[in-house]
């Protein structure tokens, strides 16, 4: 299989999901014999902004080879994109000890693979954005009238809502 088919392969793999990270795994699976990759991770780094007073910054696993018990300390490859917001992202590839570096080409690819994994990150992100949104008030964070309607009948399911004293009037009709 060449790479253009892999990454079509990759692409459908990622487009199965809402959630990219949830499928990555078998993602970077498609990849790991064409690049001997080990593991792959991803920090995020978030500015400080209306929703995250003190930002953010986090580092997570996005794959890891179950074969590849050892792999190098330092990284194969290292990508930084920005965010829209300000942000950037960075990725780290491991290889197995004793691989050798990445041709120039191999690099390229390795980019054209992290743009797309990257696209398909910020989808995901901006629905999860769009469903907070239509359940919470954006200038307070606190839940707006669906988003109260929605917790009052998780808790009706659940059978816990007799525990609460409260009314909900709808007075925009």
């Amino acid at each position: 299989m060449g790479y253009s088919d892999e990454l079509v392969q990759f692409i459908q793999v990622l487009s199965s999901s809402e959630n990219s990270n949830e499928v990555s795994d078998q993602a970077f699976a498609i990849f790991e014999k064409r690049y001997h990759i080990a593991r792959v991770s991803v920090e995020f780094e978030n500015p400080e902004n209306v929703f995250l007073r003190s930002g953010d910054r986090r580092a997570v696993i996005i794959y890891e080879n179950p074969d590849c018990p050892e792999y190098e300390g330092t990284a194969y490859f290292n990508g930084q994109f920005h965010t829209g917001e300000g942000g950037t992202v960075d990725f780290y590839v491991y290889c197995p000890k004793g691989t050798d570096a990445y041709s120039n080409d191999e690099l390229r690819e390795l980019q054209a693979v992290f743009d797309v994994f990257l696209f398909h990150c910020g989808r995901w992100r901006m629905i999860d954005r769009v469903k907070k949104l239509i359940l919470t008030d954006s200038l307070t964070g606190l839940p707006n009238s669906g988003g109260f309607l929605t917790y009052a009948d998780d808790l009706l399911q659940q059978k816990e809502l007799i525990r609460y004293n409260a009314f909900y009037l709808n007075l925009s009709c």
